[in-house]
């Protein structure tokens, strides 16, 4: 198995080595390797203490000094360095109440989350692996180190991990540990509502979404959110349909709530997302337009993102002639909103049209007669209609 690591990594763990410390690569970023995955953070830890570390490096900053992580800066990149350590008493179900520094590495390692996560890794010694995670990754299964009772009862996030874990690589969740998500599920409500977003983010897009449906399987979600739970897991079965975007997925999910604008507010969800999901879960059954002059109304009304995102989200139905269309009108540049229009407010005062209701609904009348025609999108045309509209 051939591990490459950049060169930034490779070049911190051979100055922590030449300064008489121990130094490995850990976490997620060996299971991918493992796995032939492309590693998107390199955790590096070491015995050194974070005092130690900052004195070998030139650019270094306390990202999470009390914890014993210093970021060093090398080769344009951050890279994060842990001095081994072990932790205190978990009092509110999701931190420890300390960190210990420790000159163990297997201390560090048994009190990590789950043996897939637990390897260690330099060149000179190779795999450090003492909760058999290789075997793991083997058998494609995500496991506790040790008592699954304990990781959970310490950080009941790992509950919503393991499941996450589980969407994105493939793997099975062992049996104990799946038994102890859910004994342990009434914890998940210690859990911070953007904690849990951000864990569900990843599980609803992930390759293997069905295990979304675990979440009513182990009762993590009537903890979670109620008004899902009662929903249903059957609200999840079609997720794999849809294409692998968290809005649209979202919307599958919150369509069947009585009120998904408050799920999304109590998830944190960013104003944007959450319009665009509420837009979805609304116009479910409407009607989308075949007809070129129909995309552009629906065009001017929605905007693009939305037109596609609403043909998208109705995955049962043909789109694509509508979808055809639409890139003809967006190639053509057809005008489809007034700021488009070639005329403005000023020049229908100019012919004596007053400001107010009166020139909106000019000007409205204006943009639906270039919908039906766009060829009248023209300043010397449109002003004789809009003389007409006076004198009717």
């Amino acid at each position: 198995m051939k591990i490459t690591m950049p060169k930034g990594v490779t070049a911190i763990l051979e100055k922590l080595k030449q300064n008489g410390f121990e130094a490995y690569i850990v976490g997620g970023c060996v299971r991918d390797m493992i796995l032939s995955r492309l590693p998107q953070d390199w955790d590096i830890t070491t015995n050194a203490l974070p005092d130690q570390v900052k004195s070998l490096f030139d650019r270094t900053y306390d990202t999470g000094i009390k914890h014993g992580t210093v970021t060093v800066r090398l080769f344009d990149t951050n890279w994060e360095v842990t001095t081994y350590r072990s932790d205190g008493l978990y009092e509110d179900f999701r931190h420890p109440n300390e960190v210990f520094f420790t000159d163990s590495l297997s201390e560090d390692l048994k009190r990590r989350d789950f043996t897939i996560n637990a390897i260690a890794y330099n060149p000179k010694t190779g795999f450090v692996d003492e909760h058999m995670g290789i075997e793991d990754i083997k058998k494609r299964i995500i496991r506790c180190v040790n008592d699954p009772d304990e990781r959970f009862g310490e950080d009941a996030l790992r509950m919503l991990r393991a499941l996450r874990f589980s969407g994105q690589l493939g793997f099975e969740i062992e049996e104990k540990t799946c038994t102890a998500i859910a004994k342990n599920a009434p914890l998940i409500a210690h859990v911070s509502a953007e904690r849990i977003k951000e864990e569900l983010d990843k599980l609803i897009v992930s390759d293997n979404v069905k295990v979304f449906g675990k979440l009513w399987d182990t009762g993590l979600m009537e903890y979670i959110s109620e008004d899902i739970f009662a929903a249903g897991k059957d609200c999840a079965a079609d997720l794999g349909k849809l294409p692998r975007d968290k809005i649209l997925r979202w919307a599958q999910i919150l369509k069947f709530t009585k009120d998904p604008r408050s799920e999304l507010k109590r998830l944190r969800y960013d104003n944007k997302s959450a319009n665009l999901i509420i837009f979805l879960c609304a116009n479910e059954k409407t009607p989308i337009p075949a007809d070129k002059y129909g995309i552009r109304k629906a065009l001017s009304k929605w905007g693009e993102d939305k037109f596609r995102l609403l043909t998208e989200f109705r995955f049962s139905e043909d789109f694509s002639e509508v979808n055809s269309l639409l890139d003809e009108i967006l190639r053509d540049g057809d005008c489809i909103s007034l700021k488009q229009l070639a005329l403005n407010g000023r020049d229908l005062e100019s012919i004596g049209i007053p400001k107010g209701e009166a020139l909106g609904k000019a000007l409205a009348c204006l943009l639906d007669e270039v919908h039906k025609n766009p060829e009248l999108n023209n300043k010397e045309k449109l002003l004789p209609i809009a003389e007409y509209f006076i004198k009717k």
